[in-house]
């Protein structure tokens, strides 16, 4: 039996807040946000070897994450999907976030290149 071709993604973000918060209070929210990513990882097999970094002085948190599948398009969707997801989990707005078509669009006008890995990067 062959393993399922995996993809990673890394979207990284930045967390608008609506009052100041402290540096305690940005990693207790990437915190919480992990959780909602690793909750959202095992009730979905396509999803794996989630990790999430976050910077408190810069507001930026990235995320990076496996999606098994052989189609790029559908890894970016699948991770984007998941992102706002445990966003919205924790009561986090995410106007203007793009719609699966919208990033279809994107790709389809961008210069994007990908490689094949002998191995499966995740």
């Amino acid at each position: 039996m062959t393993n399922p071709a995996a993809i990673r993604v890394m979207i990284e973000l930045t967390l608008a807040t609506t009052s100041p918060t402290t540096s305690d209070d940005f990693h207790q929210h990437v915190e919480a946000f992990t959780d909602e990513l690793m909750d959202l990882e095992e009730s979905d097999a396509t999803l794996s070897d989630t990790s999430v970094a976050g910077d408190a002085r810069t507001k930026v948190v990235t995320v990076d994450l496996c999606v098994m599948t052989e189609d790029h398009l559908e890894a970016l969707i699948k991770a984007s999907t998941a992102t706002r997801t445990a966003l919205h989990a924790l009561g986090d707005g995410t106007s203007g976030w793009p719609t699966g078509d919208e990033i279809a669009h994107a790709l389809s006008q961008a210069n994007v290149q990908t490689e094949a890995m002998a191995t499966a990067p995740c």
